[in-house]
């Protein structure tokens, strides 16, 4: 007799090869991701918004908000009932066969109620967790105002109280033939895409040397990360910010020694690899890199400025080869904002 599916639990998940019952799993995944789609209902209409959100582990609660008035407040004030979905892709992986045609992914499903908060404090607690989420090398009520009542009133924020979850994975291994990520071009038609010819790609480099990519981090003032002008794309200053989102601060010749510095450089460039990949939806579609430029935070007696930004420079060869050598300029700061140990920009030029 075939399974009832309707009768199963909300959360239980088909494919138990791949279901993930680890709570810290779980936790560490909805720490990263950087969306959410909160799934509700009216009248039997599903709806669907995707939005910012910021998981709390003491209440056990996902935050997230909205404007003050819309179809989201108006869906859960009538029916609590809510389901999140998170979700992060990973490589295409080809076959011969269109059913086994497939894809990585990581992902977590959320069953819960949702309420519009009306507690002042909690809701300020809601927006703080996701602010701090999402900016993290800026400090509240010194970097930027804190909230303020006008601004609580004019937002919606809405605590989702998790009844169950569930996570789920797909992973093959690295060297699985003709694994791609969307958006890259690894093979002409006609070629073979099981063949395992991708030619050591930028993106293939990334996973061969486990490089740990951060998510993407919006602007932290009035400017964009990156400017494209005809096949030349311009990035902004990045920070050296690690993928768990702590930042390297300090000042080289004080508080930094140069292999300190060599790091953080070997950071910022993977945060400028994390930006072009955002922007581009492949690495593979840098044909080269155009020049670095680099700015270190230091003491006037430092000197060796040179030797801290090859962390960037050798990070860049090692993932682009030959096409990641460039021009650079390399020069001494007496301060940066925050107290940051440096900042590195990049021109590149993208493939036709």
């Amino acid at each position: 007799m075939a399974k009832d599916y309707l009768q199963t639990a909300y959360a239980d998940v088909r494919r138990k090869d791949r279901a993930i019952d680890d709570d810290a799993w779980i936790v560490a995944f909805l720490r990263r991701a950087p969306m959410a789609q909160l799934a509700t209902v009216h009248e039997g209409q599903p709806f669907i918004h995707s939005n910012l959100f910021a998981y709390d582990d003491a209440a056990h609660a996902v935050y997230m908000h909205t404007a003050p008035v819309g179809r989201t407040r108006s869906n859960v004030e009538s029916d609590e009932r809510a389901c999140l979905s998170v979700s992060e892709m990973g490589r295409l992986l080809p076959s011969h066969e269109a059913l086994t045609m497939s894809v990585e992914y990581d992902g977590v499903a959320i069953f819960g109620r949702a309420r519009a908060l009306s507690d002042d404090a909690e809701r300020e607690h809601g927006l703080r967790l996701i602010l701090d989420k999402y900016f993290p090398h800026l400090a509240y009520g010194d970097d930027y105002r804190a909230i303020t009542p006008d601004e609580l009133a004019r937002t919606t924020v809405y605590r989702i109280d998790i009844d169950t979850w569930s996570g789920k994975r797909k992973r093959v291994d690295d060297d699985f033939a003709g694994a791609f990520r969307y958006g890259e071009q690894v093979a002409q038609r006609g070629d073979d895409p099981m063949s395992g010819s991708d030619h050591t790609s930028a993106e293939q480099r990334i996973i061969d040397l486990a490089i740990e990519m951060p998510s993407y981090m919006p602007p932290a003032g009035t400017f964009v990360h990156a400017v494209r002008t005809g096949n030349l794309m311009m990035l902004s200053g990045h920070a050296p910010i690690r993928a768990d989102s702590s930042v390297i601060f300090g000042r080289l010749g004080e508080t930094l020694d140069v292999d300190a510095g060599y790091e953080a450089a070997r950071v910022a460039a993977i945060n400028t690899l994390a930006t072009l990949r955002h922007e581009l939806g492949s690495l593979d579609r840098i044909a080269r890199i155009i020049k670095l430029y680099a700015v270190v935070n230091a003491t006037p007696e430092f000197n060796r400025h040179t030797r801290v930004i090859d962390g960037a420079s050798d990070l860049l060869i090692e993932v682009f080869g030959d096409a990641g050598t460039h021009a650079r300029l390399a020069v001494g700061v007496a301060s940066l904002p925050f107290n940051i140990a440096l900042e590195i920009e990049l021109t590149v030029e993208l493939t036709s």
